[in-house]
């Protein structure tokens, strides 16, 4: 839907869901894997940040619900956050 920000690791995605019309933040990387040991590596830290999903629920922190790797980018889906810090007071 639109582009939520633009940093060195990537950009941050608002998008819809086709299939349950919720809206998301999805995280793109900038940089593509390089090769099968980076790969295993940010397989492992999505994993990571999975079971901490599960395990601890903040209302600080923003929810994560997917990840994946296509076009040898990572995509992260987390929790659309209606506010910045900037934002909060």
């Amino acid at each position: 839907l639109s582009v939520l920000g633009k940093g060195h690791f990537g950009q941050v995605l608002k998008c819809q869901n086709n299939t349950d019309k919720f809206e998301y933040a999805i995280k793109v990387t900038s940089n593509r894997i390089r090769n099968p040991n980076e790969q295993a590596f940010y397989l492992q830290e999505m994993q990571t940040l999975s079971a901490l999903s599960v395990e601890a629920e903040c209302p600080h922190i923003v929810r994560y619900f997917n990840s994946w790797i296509e076009d040898d980018r990572i995509h992260i889906v987390m929790e659309l956050c209606e506010k910045s810090l900037k934002q909060v007071k």
